[in-house]
């Protein structure tokens, strides 16, 4: 679960990116959090990422809470997370194997462990015929895949994803989004900053909108409360038939006298 609570950024220049954000985020979940530029988006990931910390306020991340981790403990809590970036970061002088074994290598992981594994999400992602290639021989969409298989790689208990079609073209978009909505099938919480509201509207999952560093609105909080509503509505009909047993049986007293 991620969590935050009176959450506010403020950076030496004196901008408030954020002003006071509470969120919560169960676990396995699926939320695009959108907005304009500079609406915060940004420092939110750089928050979760760690980044970058708050100036105030607590974020918690599976019951960890960010601010008090030393130095030498974030490296460990960076491996429940994987990141795609908008701008793919992989090592040029890497090929497509190497660059997503390169994430399990520098956590000690070696072997058949790591070719394993390597091959399993390259399968995933659809580029086991692309293991010897180099990033640059490979189009937009192809590095961005590669770039999701580096991210789920380790198991990660979060991927957070920071304009993961920004550089590739509508039709590879949805592609990618698809790709990140089955891993999310397997319990994955999945965290998409995007700009694309066709996206949005096309995927129908849960829409956190940031403006000026506030949240402007959140579709899981108006979900909650209609199904508050729908629930207080059930319960309100359930009592109907009770008023009319009881007032039939008022009046069947009042007949006896």
């Amino acid at each position: 679960m991620i969590v935050f609570k009176n959450i506010k950024k403020v950076y030496s220049n004196g901008t408030v990116a954020l002003d006071g954000i509470n969120l919560k985020i169960d676990d396995g979940e699926f939320v695009f959090i959108t907005g304009p530029s500079g609406a915060g988006k940004s420092t939110m990931i750089h928050l979760l990422t760690c980044e970058d910390f708050a100036t105030e306020g607590k974020l918690t991340v599976a019951g960890t809470s960010l601010k008090r981790l030393s130095h030498r403990q974030i490296p460990k809590y960076r491996r429940k997370i994987g990141v795609v970036f908008q701008d793919f970061r992989l090592i040029k002088s890497m090929n497509v194997y190497d660059n997503v074994a390169f994430a399990m290598r520098v956590v000690g992981r070696g072997g058949r462990e790591v070719k394993s594994r390597v091959m399993t999400v390259l399968e995933i992602v659809g580029l086991t015929h692309k293991i010897s290639v180099l990033p640059d021989q490979l189009s937009g969409g192809e590095q961005q895949r590669v770039a999701l298989a580096r991210a789920i790689v380790n198991s990660p208990e979060i991927i957070i994803a920071d304009e993961p079609t920004g550089n590739v073209d509508p039709e590879m978009s949805i592609e990618i989004m698809k790709l990140l909505s089955s891993i999310n099938k397997n319990g994955i919480t999945v965290v998409v900053v995007t700009h694309e509201q066709r996206l949005v509207k096309a995927f129908k999952k849960r829409e956190i909108r940031l403006s000026k560093g506030h949240i402007e609105f959140d579709t899981g909080a108006q979900e909650q409360v209609g199904a508050q509503a729908e629930e207080n509505n059930r319960e309100a009909s359930s009592d109907v038939p009770k008023r009319r047993r009881s007032a039939r049986h008022v009046t069947e007293e009042d007949e006896d006298d």
